[in-house]
Order: C-alpha cells, then sequence, then structure tokens
C-alpha cells in the first residue's frame, strides 16, 4: 500500500519468499516498492539480511534496524513495526498490482494502536535528535494515512447516497489530502505522481455509473471456460471492470481476483468468469436445484433487469455455483427454467487456481424475441474461503444486489450487414476443423476489414499471436490451415473451391 502514502510490512514473507528462492539457486531478489521512509527500508533491509544469512528471522532485523536509526526507542518501534506487519497481513488481503482496498486493514483500530506506538518511542528521544526526527517521520506519514483513509469513507458514503452533503465534505478532505502530500513531499517522506493523486484525492466526484459496449461474436464461444485460445472471447469479448476485474463492495479491485468477458450473438448473451481463489481445493458448492441457499455457496450470479409495463421492472437472477448447479429466480421467486445453460471447470495447478463458468442466456429466456439494443445487467461473484471481502460486483451497487438503478448499461454493437462489405463478400459458415470452428470473419479482423473497431483492445494484442503464431496473412484465393494447442483455424478465401 505504499503508493498512496500508507505504510506496509510483511517480513516474514519476505524473509520466507527468500530462503526459497535462495534454496532453489537465485543469486539475488529485486525488491519493488515506492520508498516510504522506515517499513520500506525495513523490507528492503530484511531482503538483503536474508540473503546475507542462512538464520535471518523478522524479530533479528527489525531489531538491528531499529537499534540503528531509532536508539532509545528502538523496543518501542520494534513494537510499531510488529504491530504493523500484524495489521497488514492478518486481514487476509492480498496486493493485486492495485489497492485491492485499505479499509479493511485501516480500521479505528489500527490507527490507535500504531499512533500509541509512535506516541511511546517519541517519549524515549529528545527533541532535536536525529532519532526523535526520525519517529516524527513515521507520525507524520501515519497522519497522512488516516487523512486518506477518512477521504475514503466520505467518497464511499457520497457513492451510497450521492448527496450534496458528503460531495462537499470530500472536496474538504481532498483539498486537506492534498496539502499534507505537498508537505510530505518537500520533505522526501512520500513521492507518487499526479495520476495516483487523480484516481485516489480527485477535486470533484460524480456518480459511478458503468456502461460498456459489447460486441457481436461470429461463432458461440467454446464450452470450455478454461480454454485459453478461444477466438470468441479473444476476439469479440468485452471485459467486465477495470482490466477485466470485478470490484468489491467499495470499489477496489476484488479479492481474490475474479475475471468476467461477456459477447453475443443473435441467439444468447454470452459470460465467462473466471473466479481465482488460493484455496480452490476450499471451496464450497452444497445446494441443489431446489434446496439449499446456493448463494451461500462459491457462486457466480448473473442478473438483467428488463423493463415491462407500467414502467416498472423485472429482476431476471440465474445462479451458478462452483459445481455447476443452476438457479433461476425471477422478482425473488424461484422458478422452472431449462432454457439457459452453464458449464463450469476447476484448476488447481500452481498458476491457476480457479473454477471458472461460461453462461449462455437464449434471448428467450428473457422473453426477448430479437437482440436488444441495450441491457441493464450485473454480475456478481460470492467467494466462502474469505469473510472481508465476500462478494464482488460488476457494477457496485453501494448497497443492495438488487438496486438495479445501478446496474452496468450494454450496449450491443451489430457489426455491418454483408453487402457493406464489398461486391462478392465470401459470407459462408466457417468449416469445422478439430474442436473449434473459425468463419472467414477472424481474417477480416486481422486485415482491418470486419465490422469492429480498429482496435479490438489488449486481448487481441496479446493472445493473437497465440492463436495465429506469426504466420503471414493468406491471400484471397488461398486456404491455410493452422493448428496452434487445440484451435484449428481455416482461412477460405471467395474463390476456394473448398
Amino acid at each position: 500500500g505504499g503508493y498512496i502514502g500508507l505504510p506496509f510490512n510483511n517480513l516474514n514473507r519476505i524473509i520466507s519468499a527468500a530462503e526459497y528462492l535462495q534454496r532453489e539457486g537465485a543469486h539475488g531478489i529485486t525488491c519493488d516498492g515506492v520508498y516510504t521512509p522506515g517499513p520500506e527500508g525495513l523490507r528492503v533491509y530484511a531482503c538483503f539480511r536474508a540473503l546475507w544469512e542462512s538464520d535471518a528471522t523478522a524479530e533479528g532485523v527489525t531489531r538491528r534496524f531499529c537499534d540503528g536509526l531509532y536508539g532509545k526507542a528502538s523496543q518501542a518501534m520494534q513494537r510499531y513495526y510488529r504491530d504493523l506487519e500484524r495489521f497488514c497481513t492478518g486481514a487476509g488481503l492480498h496486493y493485486l498490482s492495485g489497492m485491492p482496498g485499505p479499509l479493511g486493514i485501516w480500521t479505528d483500530e489500527t490507527f490507535s494502536t500504531l499512533e500509541r506506538d509512535l506516541a511511546e518511542a517519541r517519549g524515549l528521544v529528545a527533541v532535536g535528535t536525529p532519532e526523535r526526527a526520525r519517529v516524527d517521520e513515521q507520525r507524520d506519514i501515519l497522519a497522512f494515512g488516516r487523512v486518506f483513509v477518512d477521504l475514503t469513507r466520505v467518497r464511499l458514503a457520497y457513492y451510497t447516497d450521492e448527496s450534496e452533503e458528503h460531495k462537499s465534505a470530500h472536496h474538504q478532505l481532498s483539498e486537506q489530502y492534498r496539502s499534507l502530500y505537498a508537505g510530505l513531499a518537500a520533505r522526501g517522506l512520500v513521492s507518487f505522481g499526479d495520476a495516483i493523486l487523480n484516481d485516489y484525492a480527485p477535486g470533484d466526484i460524480e456518480p459511478i455509473r458503468t456502461a460498456i459496449t459489447l460486441r457481436r461474436t461470429v461463432m458461440p464461444p467454446s464450452s470450455d471456460p478454461l480454454e485459453h485460445a478461444d477466438a470468441a472471447w479473444i476476439m469479440y469479448g468485452t471485459g467486465l471492470g477495470t482490466w477485466g476485474t470485478l470490484v468489491n463492495k467499495d470499489n477496489f479491485l476484488s479479492y481474490p481476483n475474479t475475471n468476467g468477458q461477456m459477447t453475443y450473438d443473435e441467439h444468447a448473451l454470452y459470460l465467462r468468469v473466471q473466479c481465482s481463489d488460493p484455496d480452490v481445493s476450499k471451496i464450497k458448492a452444497l445446494a441443489g436445484e431446489r434446496e439449499g441457499d446456493i448463494w451461500a455457496d462459491d457462486c457466480v450470479r448473473v442478473s438483467i433487469a428488463l423493463p415491462v409495463a407500467g414502467g416498472n421492472t423485472q429482476l431476471r437472477d440465474f445462479y451458478v455455483n462452483a459445481a455447476g448447479v443452476r438457479r433461476t429466480v425471477v422478482d425473488g421467486h424461484q422458478t422452472e427454467d431449462a432454457d439457459w445453460s452453464a458449464q463450469v471447470a476447476r484448476s488447481d495447478r500452481l498458476d491457476a487456481r480457479l473454477w471458472a463458468v461460461r453462461i449462455e442466456i437464449p434471448w428467450t429466456s428473457l422473453g426477448l424475441q430479437a437482440t436488444p439494443e441495450e441491457l441493464k445487467a450485473n454480475v456478481f461473484r460470492h467467494v466462502t474461503t474469505t469473510k472481508l471481502m465476500s462478494v464482488h460486483f460488476w457494477a457496485p451497487t453501494f448497497g443492495p444486489l438488487d438496486r438495479t438503478d445501478r446496474f452496468a448499461r450494454a450496449l450491443m454493437l451489430t457489426p455491418p450487414s454483408p453487402a457493406g462489405r464489398g461486391a462478392g463478400a465470401d459470407v459462408r459458415p466457417a468449416r469445422r476443423c478439430g474442436r473449434r470452428i473459425l468463419p472467414r470473419d477472424l481474417l477480416e479482423v486481422i486485415r482491418g476489414e470486419a465490422g469492429v473497431p480498429s482496435d479490438p483492445g489488449e486481448h487481441m494484442r496479446t493472445d493473437l499471436g497465440a492463436v495465429v503464431e506469426g504466420e503471414d496473412v493468406v491471400g484471397p484465393s488461398r486456404s491455410r490451415e493452422n493448428l496452434v494447442g487445440r484451435a484449428c483455424l481455416t482461412f477460405d478465401g471467395p474463390t476456394d473451391p473448398k
């Protein structure tokens, strides 16, 4: 959490990781972090000591560090760093290239305990000494962190009720936070760019509303939700949330990580949710199709709000637990609905501990006879292996899950008709090769001729190479089959006799 000014400590994990790497033959460690005097210096120092000493311990490293920096206040500062580590690592949160949410760690108890440790340390060293100055640095950094947490709380209060009172309070705390930042930055105690300040302490805030555009797929996605080289998701899937990641109830990145993608065709809406979980062997799925609380399981819920007569809204919820059990609920009442399908798969590899679900909801299951121009929808995940962030959201509702006015707005991007592709365009269906189908549209996407955005996004740029694997684009009168992994690509030109 150091990049937003909050101190952080995890020496036991650093030393354990360093010892493992040393046993495996690593010659050094890169300790990446943002400079925050005190805890960040202690973490780097712990990395060094763990490489130099085969029997390094968190207690021993902290003692040597504090003896050197804080003199007579060493004992009190050791307690400060031990308490800091206890709060940071005991909360069950993990860093995910973005703060997973500070409120689970930085409670009033956390602040009061650490402030008490620092007050005791200040009383043990004389005013004007370097040791007192170093203790005061930690006090000022902690005070800065408290303002950040207060700012975050009032921002969430505004997102909940969207009141002018909370908006004004947020503006005042944002100004205070920026002023404190300027003073600490001038002393070399914190340093991060304007982008971080604008993200976490914006001068003005507005209500959060989620809107995306879905691309129409030319083939149904694979029934295997763990399929990596699935052209339907690579070419046409739209990620849900920030970087395709769902968020927790406070609009921070979720833990464990939850990724979602969505696409559609003339028949159905398709969704893939990949639910990471370091404790995937402990996930729970006890409910049956009619009995038990399915939402109490490890579960994914797709909710769609449909307009009905009289200006009202009908809410349809589609539940799938980690065992693949489905449940349909319409306006709070369980119904018998076999028209939609779901496939679940699980992985327990070191690099992929997760369960995943692929959901197909025909438009007719929603009472629709054709593809709508837009949908109001949301996607939720319930996690049983953690209590701190047990519910994840595509569009945070900042309240009950059935708060449909906060659902996401999904617009359907319809590609141009075949007539718009030029005379003689080949619109025949794709040929089947192996277990996957790839139509001519993929070749047109590569050439930039298809009716999709010229830059389909990061998924295409990073994954397309795994599908096409550097092959030259074939000419219009030739055919090439390129087998990559489990995907088979067939490019048919308009004059191909096949």
